[in-house]
C-alpha cells in the first residue's frame, strides 16, 4: 500500500492512504451450440464474425478449450460454479436443478458488492433450473417460440435489450451475463447475411449482438472498466462420426469450443494459449480477472495468467456424457483431454494424437499405455466425487413431461460399467433408434410400434425403445399393449417413479382408475413426500369423481409444503368441483407462476371466471389452455360455447370448425347444429347449408328449426314455415319425454364408491 508522510504544524506525521484502485466490471457471454471453428479467430475463413476477432486481438484466446457436457443446462452448470457434474451433480438437461448449498459466481461476487444480472435465451437456462442464484435480476422470459417449453428461445437482440435496460451507471462494478442460443437449431433466416450455411449465419447475428452489448457495457463500467469472458457451452456435429446434432458424444466437433478471455485493460497484442482449459475454468478465470481470490476446492483453475504470460500448466480437464446410459444402458461417454492427448475412457478406449489426427480417425492407445494409464487414473480421481455430487430432485412435473416429449429418454436400466456396451460401437442400433423416434415424433405411430419391435428382437433390455414403445402404443389408443410394455420396462428397473406413474397412467386410459390410484399411492409409500405421486392420487381420485378426498389430500400436503405447484394445481380443481371457488382460485393462480403447462388449470380459471360472470377472463383461460394443450375438444367446444353465449360468431365458427376437422369420424349432428347456427349468424347461407344438410335425415327439432331459418333466406318460405311447424311439434313430444322421464326416476341411487384415502 502507497503512503504519503505530510509534517503535520504541529510537527507530528501524519499518514493519507491514497484510495483503493476502483474495480472492473465483469461481462460473461456464453454461446450456445458453437464449436470453436466456426469463428474466424478460429480459422473459418466463412465465418462473419468481427467482434468475437477483436476481442481475440485484445486478450487471450484459448485454442484447446473443452465444454464438460455437451449439453446447455450442466455445461452452463460447471461454468456458475467452477465444478464438473460429478460434484455439482446436473448431468443432463433436465435431470435436475442446481443445489442451492453450491456456491455460484454471482452470489461469490454479491459477497463483494457487485450489481448483478443475466439474460438468457432458452428454457435450458431459465431460472427453472436455478442457475439464477445470486443474481439481482434474471432475464429469462423465453416464449418467443411455438412447441414444447423445451423448444422456447428467443433472439440475441432481445437478450441484449434486457441487459442494456438493467446496466447500471456509476462506479459501483456490475456482473452481467448474457447467453445467445441462436446457434441452436432450428435456424432462423438471417436475410441480412449471405453466407454459405444457416448456421453461420445465426453466428454472424450473435456477433453483431456481441459488439452492440461490449459497447453499452464498457459505457456503464466505470473507471474500473470491463472484463470480458465469452465462451461456449458445447459445439455441433454435422454429420462428424455419425452424429448430427450434439449430446451423445464427445469428438471434439461437439466438445472443442470457442473460450476468449479480455482484461479490463485490452491487451495490444492478442495471446495464444494452446494447452488444454474447460469451460469449469470460467468461474476461477472471473474472480482472477477481477484480482479476487477462488475458493480453494474448484474443480476449474484460474487462467487469468495468461494475460501476463504468467500461466501455469492446466492439467487434464475432464469431458462426460450419460446421455448413452440414460437413453440406452450404454456406458457413459467419458474423456480426459490433456495438451493434445485425448482419451476417451470407455470399453472400447481409444487415445487420439490431436496434433496430427485432428478429425480423431486413429487410435494410438496401444502405442502409449502410460499416458493411457495417467489419464485414466486423472478420470478416477474426478469420479471419486460423485458420491458427495448428489443433486436437488427435478420437479416431477419435468419428469412426467420429458418422458413425454422424449427430450431425453429417462433411464429405465441400471447400468452395469463392467459390462455395459461402448456406445461408439453400437451405430446401427443408436441409427435404428433415432430413426424410430423420427417416426414418432411425426405421429406415424403404427410404423413406430413396428420399428421399435423389430430392435427389441436383438436388444430386448433398451429402455429408451420400450419407453418409446409405450408412447406409440398409447398413442395408438392400445392402452392394454402399453401397460404390458410398461411392465417389461419395469422389471428392468422396479424402483422407477417415472416408469410406473406411466404404467398407472396405462391403466387409467382403459378406465381401471382405483388400479392406477393405488399404483400412485404405492409410490408415495415408497418416496413419502413424492409430488410426482401425490400429483397422480389427486388426478386419478378427481377422475373418481372423488373431489372432496382429492380436496382434503391435497390441502393437508399444502401445509406441508405451501409451494407444490402441481399439488396447489389439483388441489384447486377439485375445489372447483366442489363449488369452492373462492378457495380454488388463489391455488390455481399460484400454479401457473413457474409457467409450467399444467392441464386443466385454465380450464378451471375460466369456470371461476363464468361465476364471476367474467367472460373475458373465461375466454383468456380456455385459450390460455388450447394455447399449451390444443388437442383437448372437450376445452374448445367449451370455448366455442361461450363465444356462442357472448354472440362472437367468428370466434364460435372457427372453433367449431377446428372441432370438426379434428373428428375422426366426420362431426357429429350436434356439433353440425352449431357451427352452421354460427355461419347463419355470420349471414353465411350457403356455407351454413352445407354444414347442415348432412344433419337433417336425424330429423332433431333444434336441426329442423335452423333448416326452416335457412330455407326462409333461401327464398323458400313456405317450405320453410312447414319444417317450422314439424320442429315445433317434434319440440313438444321431447319436453314431454323429458317430463315423462323424470317422473318415473327411481327415488333413490346408488351410494357412490368409497372414496380413496390419503
Amino acid at each position: 500500500m502507497s503512503v504519503l508522510l505530510l509534517l503535520a504544524c504541529s510537527g507530528s506525521v501524519s499518514e493519507i492512504q491514497t484510495p483503493p484502485a476502483p474495480r472492473p466490471s465483469l461481462l460473461l457471454i456464453t454461446l450456445d451450440t458453437t464449436r470453436a471453428d466456426a469463428l474466424g479467430a478460429y480459422g473459418h475463413s466463412g465465418a462473419s464474425t468481427p467482434n468475437f476477432d477483436a476481442m481475440a486481438d485484445a486478450g487471450v484466446r484459448f485454442d484447446r478449450a473443452y465444454a464438460t457436457v455437451p449439453l446447455t443446462t450442466p455445461s452452463h452448470a460447471s461454468m456458475l460454479t467452477g465444478l464438473y457434474p460429478t460434484r455439482h451433480g446436473i448431468h443432463n438437461n433436465g435431470d435436475a436443478i442446481l443445489k442451492e448449498e453450491v456456491e455460484t459466481l454471482a452470489e461469490r461476487l454479491d459477497g463483494e458488492g457487485y450489481r448483478s444480472a443475466a439474460s438468457v435465451s432458452a428454457f435450458v437456462t431459465t431460472a427453472m433450473w436455478n442457475l439464477d442464484q445470486g443474481f439481482d435480476a434474471y432475464f429469462d422470459d423465453v416464449r418467443r417460440s411455438k412447441g414444447s417449453r423445451w423448444e422456447y428461445e428467443r433472439p440475441a437482440d432481445e437478450v441484449v435489450d434486457d441487459l442494456e435496460s438493467w446496466l447500471p451507471s456509476g462506479e459501483d462494478p456490475f456482473f452481467a451475463w448474457a447467453h445467445f442460443y441462436d446457434a441452436h437449431g432450428p435456424y432462423e433466416d438471417r436475410d441480412d447475411f449471405q453466407l454459405a450455411t444457416p448456421y453461420d449465419e445465426e453466428i454472424a447475428f450473435v456477433d453483431v449482438q456481441i459488439g452492440r452489448l461490449i459497447e453499452s457495457a464498457k459505457a456503464q463500467a466505470g473507471p474500473g472498466g470491463l472484463a470480458v469472458i465469452l465462451v461456449a457451452d458445447h459445439g455441433e456435429a454435422f454429420g462428424e462420426h455419425d452424429e448430427n446434432g450434439h449430446g451423445l458424444f464427445l469428438y471434439d466437433t461437439t466438445m472443442r469450443i470457442p473460450f476468449v478471455i479480455v482484461p479490463p485493460q485490452a491487451l495490444s497484442t492478442g495471446v495464444v494459449v494452446d494447452q488444454a482449459v474447460s469451460n469449469v475454468d470460467v468461474m476461477p478465470t472471473a474472480l482472477g480477472l477481477l484480482g479476487l481470490s477462488s475458493p480453494a476446492d474448484l474443480d476449474g483453475r484460474d487462467l487469468s495468467g495468461a494475460v501476463s504470460g504468467s500461466l501455469a500448466p492446466r492439467g487434464p480437464v475432464y469431458l462426460e456424457s450419460e446421455l448413452a446410459a440414460q437413453r440406452f444402458g450404454f456406458h457413459p461417454e467419458l474423456a480426459i483431454a490433456d495438451q493434445g492427448m485425448k482419451l476417451f475412457d470407455t470399453p472400447s478406449m481409444r487415445l487420439y494424437d490431436l496434433a496430427l489426427d485432428p478429425r480423431e480417425l486413429t487410435d494410438v492407445s496401444a502405442d502409449q499405455p502410460e499416458t493411457v494409464a495417467r489419464l485414466h487414473a486423472f478420470r478416477e480421481q474426478v469420479w471419486a466425487a460423485r458420491e458427495s455430487g448428489e443433486a436437488a430432485a427435478m420437479s416431477p412435473e419435468l419428469m412426467e413431461q420429458l418422458a413425454a416429449l422424449g427430450y431425453v429418454g429417462g433411464s429405465t436400466v441400471t447400468v452395469d460399467l463392467e459390462s455395459a456396451p461402448d456406445v461408439k460401437d453400437m451405430g446401427e442400433v443408436i441409427r435404428a433408434v433415432e430413426a424410430a423416434r423420427l417416426l414418432l415424433e411425426k405421429g406415424e405411430h403404427a410404423l413406430a410400434v413396428q420399428a421399435f419391435e423389430r430392435i427389441l428382437v436383438d436388444h430386448p433390455s433398451l429402455g429408451e425403445v420400450l419407453t418409446g414403445l409405450a408412447r406409440a402404443q398409447m398413442a395408438l389408443g392400445d392402452h392394454a399393449a402399453a401397460e404390458a410394455t410398461y411392465r417389461r420396462a419395469i422389471e428392468l428397473q422396479p424402483s422407477s417413479t417415472v416408469l410406473r406413474s406411466n404404467l398407472a397412467q396405462a391403466l387409467a386410459s382403459q378406465g381401471r382408475l382405483q388400479e392406477g390410484y393405488d399404483l400412485m399411492a404405492s409410490i408415495h409409500e415408497q418416496v413419502p413426500g413424492d409430488e410426482l405421486a401425490r400429483a397422480g392420487m389427486l388426478k386419478m381420485a378427481i377422475d373418481l369423481d372423488q373431489h372432496q378426498a382429492a380436496a382434503d389430500m391435497g390441502l393437508a400436503w399444502l401445509k406441508e409444503n405451501p409451494e407444490q405447484r402441481t399439488t396447489q394445481a389439483f388441489t384447486g380443481i377439485a375445489l372447483v368441483h366442489l363449488g369452492r371457488n373462492a378457495q380454488a382460485k388463489p391455488l390455481l393462480q399460484a400454479s401457473l407462476s413457474d409457467g409450467l403447462p399444467r392441464q386443466l388449470v385454465h380450464l378451471a380459471l375460466a369456470r371461476v371466471a363464468q361465476t364471476e360472470k367474467d367472460l373475458a377472463a373465461a375466454r383468456s383461460h380456455y385459450e390460455a389452455e388450447l394455447a399449451w394443450f390444443p388437442k383437448n375438444r372437450a376445452v374448445r367446444r367449451e370455448l366455442a360455447g361461450l363465444c356462442m353465449s357472448s354472440k362472437d360468431w367468428v370466434c364460435a365458427r372457427d372453433n367449431y370448425a377446428l372441432l370438426a376437422e379434428e373428428s375422426p369420424k366426420g362431426p357429429p349432428n350436434a356439433l353440425r347444429l352449431m357451427w352452421a347456427q354460427a355461419l347463419f349468424n355470420l349471414e353465411e347461407y350457403a356455407q351454413a347449408r352445407a354444414v347442415l344438410d348432412p344433419a337433417l335425415e336425424s330429423q332433431g327439432p333444434d336441426i329442423l328449426l335452423l333448416h326452416a331459418n335457412l330455407l326462409a333466406k333461401e327464398g323458400k318460405r313456405e317450405e320453410g314455415k312447414k319444417v317450422f311447424e314439424q320442429a315445433q311439434a317434434l319440440k313438444i313430444k321431447e319436453v314431454e319425454a323429458a317430463k315423462k322421464a323424470m317422473k318415473d326416476k327411481a327415488p333413490d341411487s346408488p351410494a357412490p364408491a368409497s372414496p380413496p384415502t390419503p
